[in-house]
């Protein structure tokens, strides 16, 4: 019965690939943030279960799923290489810091201002670059980096330029710092995994990297609960964990799919718009959001579209 199941997914993604032929890689990333979109959603609806237990379950469930379809189809999902290896393992740990942030960030703030933050990346991955790889920051990038500065201002909205939060109790305005504080966390930690990938030019099966980051979330999400605590949860929750887990797990392959199949850098910048949804998804969920969240977001999408649009020698 596996067998079948398993067969008839990788014939379906065959079909995929061949039907989007050099679109491909776009599609992918389309698919990617609709599932993220939808994560994001459900990650509101779950407010009392903790963030890091969040992770922990459906890595739980994504791991024994990845490891029984590379069990079918004999992928070694721990390669004896040690350099390889070793590499697996700072990625993952990466990931996890990148992905346990923005979860954390979005149960604190508004699912516009978390994203805003975590896409921040840009500015982070040009300093970085030419920091750590020697990269040449250009005009665009220099340009770029000032509007994603400002960006990251107006959703952080200081009192001392805005006048706001005046308010909030003082438990509330820490709360809200700390959700900022995430957020920008889980941009770097995303920019150090990003400059990881491009200083190690390694290509493994895309199962090979879930399964290293789901064994890491493993290692290291018990950490958090400890500080969280732990939620039994209710039956409706456990639906909205496993839903949330399959569709993380289904982005993270797109994701590294559609980074495998690039060839030009320009079709990841689509992951952009994902700004755009949160704050649809803020709406749907009748959450307010300041007008300097949103003029905010839209100065870090202007940030990346001058990535986006900078020369390539």
């Amino acid at each position: 019965m596996f067998e079948r199941f398993f067969s008839a997914i990788i014939n379906q993604i065959d079909a995929f690939e061949k039907t989007f032929g050099t679109n491909v890689c776009i599609a992918y990333f389309v698919i990617q943030i609709i599932f993220v979109a939808i994560v994001n959603f459900l990650i509101k609806f779950l407010t009392n279960v903790p963030a890091f237990e969040i992770i922990y379950l459906r890595s739980v469930l994504v791991y024994i799923f990845n490891f029984a379809l590379m069990t079918e189809y004999g992928i070694d999902p721990y390669p004896e290489d040690q350099r390889k290896m070793r590499f697996l393992a700072m990625r993952g740990i990466f990931n996890f810091l990148s992905t346990g942030f923005y979860v954390l960030s979005i149960k604190i703030l508004t699912v516009t201002e978390a994203t805003s933050l975590y896409y921040t990346c840009t500015i982070w991955i040009g300093f970085l670059g030419w920091f750590l790889l020697k990269d040449r920051l250009s005009r665009y990038e220099i340009l770029a980096s000032l509007f994603g500065l400002a960006g990251i201002m107006f959703v952080i909205r200081p009192d001392i330029i805005f006048g706001l939060g005046k308010e909030e109790t003082s438990e509330e305005y820490m709360m809200n710092f700390w959700g900022i504080l995430a957020g920008v966390a889980a941009s770097i930690s995303f920019t150090v995994l990003f400059i990881l990938i491009r200083r190690t030019k390694t290509q493994l099966n895309i199962l090979i990297y879930n399964q290293i980051y789901n064994l890491m979330n493993l290692v290291i999400a018990p950490i958090g609960i400890f500080y969280q605590g732990w939620c039994w949860i209710s039956w409706e929750e456990g639906g909205l964990i496993i839903l949330m887990g399959f569709l993380h797990y289904g982005s993270k392959l797109c994701f590294n799919r559609g980074i495998q199949l690039e060839k030009t850098g320009k079709a990841s910048f689509i992951g952009y718009f994902q700004i755009g949804i949160s704050f649809g998804i803020d709406v749907i969920l009748g959450i307010d959001v300041y007008l300097t969240s949103i003029i905010g977001g839209a100065l870090v999408l202007i940030s990346a579209i001058f990535m986006f649009i900078k020369p390539h020698n």
